[in-house]
């Protein structure tokens, strides 16, 4: 669990989780020590460059910057978590509940464990649940998104039409309309009203699922996005991902072109992941005082075989005289190479 401290109130930022295999999960150390390895491994991009405080109810993991001759696995996880600026702090588990209670199973109501601990830490098990009368505008209601789909250019052409007639305008009445309202117009037959709202009905290839799809206005995009990308249940995954998750419930013009910009523009993506290509070093100068201080070589070829069965040119240059020298050879191995070098670079 990440969290941060808002004045004298501790706040929860995100959640972690991750199965072990059997294996991973034999030794007991070994275990709390790959948690921490993992969950900062994930909360990278909000922990590089921070010195923040590491809480465990794990006594033995208190040992583990001063492990003495660290070997294998645990040699490797504190050379890993040596590029952090940490404190690791040790707190009993009854006062660990706000991470340890995401892996507990729920009790059964008659649980003494859970009615001893009420007692100890003074829980209220009478709760009572007040219903809250509001006068705020619920922003997903249809009326809300029938109104926000008004106000969007592209849908509102279509959408007053099919409120109007079922029937498909003729292509004269869409010419004058922008490209995104011809491509909804193409779309007319799976195009179907609910509440008054614009969805879209989608089948699979075979038609045995179908799912509707409500027609997003523009004004929602970025709402929506965030929720299936960016939020904790959206994960930051990539773009395939991103794209299915969002397409389960809404569609829109140009979806996949949105969501790949999205996903590529994401700043907690782009400081997880490192450069797609590696930035090449610029070309240096080498300054030399004398002939044969630095030379350079290389193996042109193959070419055809010559009469004396080379295919195969060694070319070298002395960096100061600028001298070349062309060699033939029959390969490239090693041994002929040096040898040649020798023999007509070196000795002559």
């Amino acid at each position: 669990m990440l969290s941060q401290n808002n004045g004298n109130e501790e706040r929860v930022l995100a959640y972690f989780s991750k199965s072990l295999g059997k294996p991973e999960g034999n030794c007991v150390t070994r275990k709390e020590l790959l948690a921490i390895v993992k969950s900062i491994e994930h909360f990278h991009h909000y922990l590089y460059g921070q010195k923040f405080l590491l809480r465990t109810d794990h006594a033995s993991l208190r040992w583990l910057l001063n492990f003495k001759e660290p070997e294998g696995q645990i040699a490797r996880w504190i050379q890993r978590l040596q590029e952090y600026d940490f404190e690791i702090q040790y707190r009993k588990g009854t006062f660990h509940g706000n991470a340890d209670a995401l892996s507990r199973r729920p009790c059964r109501e008659s649980c003494k464990h859970c009615s001893n601990a009420e007692k100890k830490f003074g829980i209220e098990t009478d709760i009572s649940v007040k219903v809250l009368t509001t006068t705020s505008v619920d922003p997903w209601s249809s009326c809300e998104i029938q109104k926000a789909e008004l106000e969007d250019s592209a849908i509102k052409t279509i959408l007053e039409k099919k409120l109007m007639s079922a029937d498909q305008p003729s292509w004269q009445e869409i010419v004058p309309e922008s490209p995104a309202t011809k491509r909804y117009w193409a779309l007319w037959d799976s195009l179907h009203l609910k509440d008054g709202v614009l969805y879209r009905r989608w089948e699979s290839d075979d038609g045995r699922s179908c799912r509707w799809q409500l027609i997003l206005p523009k004004s929602r995009i970025p709402e929506v996005l965030r929720e299936t990308h960016d939020s904790a249940s959206g994960g930051h995954f990539g773009v395939m991902k991103t794209l299915s998750k969002t397409r389960e419930r809404f569609y829109w013009d140009r979806l996949r072109a949105d969501v790949e910009k999205w996903c590529r523009e994401c700043h907690a993506c782009g400081a997880r992941k490192g450069p797609k290509t590696r930035t090449k070093g610029r070309l240096q100068r080498y300054n030399v005082g004398a002939p044969f201080e630095r030379m350079a070589l290389d193996i042109l070829g193959p070419f055809p075989v010559t009469t004396k069965s080379n295919r195969h040119v060694l070319v070298l240059m002395d960096y100061f005289t600028k001298w070349p020298e062309a060699i033939p050879i029959p390969d490239k191995e090693a041994s002929t190479v040096a040898e040649e070098l020798v023999r007509s670079w070196i000795s002559c």
